[in-house]
């Protein structure tokens, strides 16, 4: 199953060790900062070592319609989760039981080339997809019917969450042509305002069209919407129509600037940080990225909390080690509420881990748990979808 995010390369998989990191000193402004200039050594890292609780399995449902599932992004609701990976989007119920795909491909009503980015308004239960390519969203109810579109400001690769009744969009500048990297929308498609675009940059007479998914990076939080653009070490919230200073992720030379950006995309990779992933749990920021610094081309994970002096740098291959059941590493990839992990594992690894002898050897916080899992593996075929993970973490 293909679950990594795709830069220009397909990182892979390697060990999940840890190193542990020293909290910067505060910037000026008071602002909470993560200092990632200076990389640590690595050490190992348990499930129970960030003050995980409980852990929870979720297998989706394999049907006719949802078979061989791949995973990109999981977004959920107190009903429904939401999966998409590129130009695939299903829905299924917090059980995991299926309930529809949404859309296909090509150029007709409830149709798009590209889905470039989703998101589903519990309110009134519907799923948009953005398809920057054709300059339009997409709504659908949560039944999979498709019930209108849009037009887009702009054609372009197209980032969105929504706010209520609002869009709040970020468009990829993949050519070096985006006047406004954010625009507001409603839910009809008129522009409220525009955010010019302050990281602006040029060809320097190469064709330069490296298209880096973590240019702009969402994620909700505490009621908020955050956003870490690539160019800048701080992240901020959106309020009330404005962007506010929220947290500050300084990544030295390491992080990528317009002149960077201008020059050829082949000596990025060899010199600059690459984020992949940001979000937040419990009183932890989790943020993804390749490393230059690294032989390895496994993305590494940065976990520092707010409350203590827990700062450290993980490599996601074998996972954080799961202490509490047993179960496969757990490589966090994103939240379902404001205290709970969200990670996912393929079938198949899932029975073969369970059946190795680091499973049958492990000691675990509650080994009714570790039976349960045992049971649930012996459940599935190798073949089937893959399995949600969720820990739970303490307040």
């Amino acid at each position: 199953m293909k679950t990594k995010k795709i830069l220009r390369m397909n990182p892979g998989i390697g060990l999940f060790l840890v190193g542990i990191f020293i909290l910067s000193k505060p910037a000026p402004a008071q602002l909470l900062t993560f200092a990632l200039n200076d990389l640590p050594e690595t050490s190992e890292l348990k499930l129970s070592d960030i003050g995980a609780m409980e852990i929870s399995y979720i297998p989706l449902e394999t049907s006719d319609v949802s078979r061989n599932i791949s995973i990109n992004k999981a977004i959920f609701t107190k009903s429904h989760i939401l999966i998409h990976f590129y130009n695939e989007i299903y829905l299924f119920r917090t059980d995991g039981s299926f309930v529809t795909r949404i859309g296909s491909v090509g150029k007709g009503p409830g149709e798009f080339t590209t889905a470039h980015s989703v998101d589903i308004d519990a309110r009134i239960g519907t799923v948009y997809v953005a398809d920057g390519w054709q300059k339009k969203y997409l709504v659908f109810d949560l039944e999979g019917n498709f019930v209108r579109s849009f037009k887009a400001p702009i054609q372009a690769a197209v980032d969105f969450r929504l706010i209520g009744s609002r869009i709040l969009s970020y468009h990829f500048n993949i050519l070096g042509n985006i006047t406004d990297s954010y625009i507001l929308l409603d839910t009809l498609g008129k522009v409220i305002r525009r955010f010019p675009n302050k990281y602006s940059w040029k060809s320097a007479g190469v064709i330069n069209n490296l298209h880096l998914l973590g240019e702009n990076l969402f994620y909700n939080y505490n009621g908020k919407i955050i956003k870490g653009e690539m160019y800048s070490d701080t992240l901020f919230t959106y309020e009330a129509g404005r962007f506010e200073p929220y947290r500050i992720i300084y990544q030295g030379e390491y992080r990528i600037d317009p002149e960077i950006r201008t020059e050829n995309s082949d000596d990025i990779f060899r010199k600059v940080y690459i984020p992949m992933n940001l979000f937040e749990c419990s009183h932890y920021l989790f943020y993804e990225f390749l490393s230059p610094d690294r032989k390895e081309t496994e993305p590494l994970i940065f976990i520092g909390s707010n409350k203590s002096d827990l700062k450290v740098v993980v490599n996601p291959v074998k996972g954080l080690t799961n202490d509490l059941d047993g179960g496969p590493g757990f490589w966090p990839k994103t939240s379902s509420d404001d205290n709970t992990l969200v990670s996912w594992v393929d079938a198949g690894d899932l029975k073969k881990h369970i059946a190795g002898e680091e499973f049958k050897r492990a000691v675990v916080a509650n080994t009714e748990k570790k039976e349960e899992l045992r049971k649930l593996a012996d459940s599935l075929k190798e073949t089937d979808n893959p399995v949600l993970i969720l820990v739970r973490l303490k307040k």
